[in-house]
Order: structure tokens, then C-alpha cells, then sequence
């Protein structure tokens, strides 16, 4: 699993003083990068992955004031693609649950490619158990 901290800023709030849920997912795609650097570690190279999905399931508002922490660990892969499981904490409460899929994709082929065994086994290190 890994855990990234964020501070909202005073331009990710909407009128209620919540956060937004377009923050949320950007968040949760934030979360993922050590994820991603398993694929692109030099992240600026091209990137190997494109967002296929993005389910949130929002259980508690958040506010503008205090940290807010993504959990990330992977929940299934498949061969050429991955889904990475959320959880959104604010003053130790879940918030949001959310699930992120990602395909390895080859952007001059310009098609999905098998995720490379290497990299199927630091994703299985991460596999949360259900």
C-alpha cells in the first residue's frame, strides 16, 4: 500500500466549504504515481498508462483546513490492465472509496500491451486480499 498526504487549497472548495469531487479524482490519480512509476520512472518520458476508469463513491464530506490522506493498493490485474483500489481519509474518517483502472498502453502502436512480468510482480506486492 501507498499513502500520499494532500493539503486542500482554498480554490478545491465549493460554496458549502466541501471540497470538490473533481479534486477527489485528482487526487486519486496523484496517489498512484509510485504505482505508475513502476512503468515510467522517468516520468517525463512518455507514459506507458492511460486512465480507463474512475469510480468514486463519496461517504463523508471534506473540508479546506486539514490533510487529507489516499491510500492505494491494487485490487486486480489483469494483462494489460490494472485496478487500483482508493481509500480517502480526512481526520482518520473515510470520505471516498474509489477504484482507478489503468491500461499499459504502447502510444506508437497505439494499442494495449501485456504488462510485463516484472511489473505484474511489484503490482502483486501490492495486491490487497479479498
Amino acid at each position: 500500500m501507498f499513502k500520499s498526504t494532500f493539503i486542500p487549497r482554498i480554490s478545491e472548495i465549493n460554496a458549502a466549504k466541501h471540497i470538490r469531487q473533481d479534486v477527489v479524482a485528482v487526487w486519486m490519480v496523484e496517489g498512484s504515481l509510485e504505482i505508475q512509476n513502476f512503468f515510467t520512472p522517468d516520468l517525463q518520458e512518455e507514459l506507458s498508462l492511460i486512465v480507463a476508469n474512475i469510480n468514486i463513491d463519496f461517504i463523508n464530506e471534506m473540508v479546506f483546513g486539514k490533510e487529507v490522506e489516499v491510500a492505494t493498493s491494487v485490487k486486480r490485474i489483469g494483462n494489460s490492465s490494472f485496478v487500483l483500489q482508493q481509500n480517502i481519509c480526512q481526520d482518520g474518517k473515510l470520505c471516498a472509496r474509489g477504484l482507478l483502472t489503468y491500461i499499459n498502453f504502447n502510444y506508437s502502436a497505439h494499442k494495449s500491451e501485456i504488462i510485463p512480468p516484472a511489473i505484474v510482480h511489484k503490482l502483486e506486492e501490492h495486491l490487497i486480499e479479498e
